[in-house]
């Protein structure tokens, strides 16, 4: 991936003094790391059928959600591994960003880490919603994932 394209980079970069040594050896850490994941899943899915590799980005991003609610964080940690995975795949950059937000927006009111404060203000229960909603956020997800199958056969982007 290299230094440059690691957000995370950047960031660590603006350290100023003492700190500015350490910023470096996080962010060289950082990009081996990433470099390192992105190797292990090309490698496993670089033989896999297209479809199969879509499914396993979109429940990768979808799965991902429970863990970092926010939208832009997870844009911020995830971009930088989608970006190169989807070269080195041939996968169309578009496709990859829709399957990001497919795999983020829709399961924001499904996942207790971002739906609980929402539920609360309408005094509903969590596992009452669970019960009412799975079916629905399963036709969903399903639905979504056709969505992106389709934009890949048919060529979705570039912009």
């Amino acid at each position: 991936v290299g230094e440059l394209n690691n957000p995370v980079s950047y960031i660590l970069r603006g350290l100023s003094g003492n700190g500015k040594d350490l910023a470096d050896k996080i962010a060289k850490g950082l990009n081996k790391l990433i470099d390192t994941f992105i190797h292990a899943m090309s490698s496993m899915l670089g033989n896999a059928n297209r479809v199969v590799t879509l499914l396993v980005i979109y429940l990768f991003v979808t799965l991902f959600n429970f863990f970092v609610a926010s939208g832009s964080g997870k844009a911020m940690m995830m971009m930088p591994i989608m970006r190169p995975l989807g070269e080195i795949l041939g996968i169309n950059q578009q496709v990859m960003v829709l399957a990001y937000q497919y795999g983020d927006g829709l399961t924001n009111t499904f996942w207790p880490t971002s739906s609980v404060a929402q539920l609360s203000l309408c005094g509903m229960d969590y596992g009452k919603w669970i019960k009412f909603a799975w079916k629905v956020y399963l036709c969903l997800i399903a639905a979504a994932f056709v969505l992106i199958v389709i934009a890949d056969k048919i060529g979705y982007g570039p912009f």
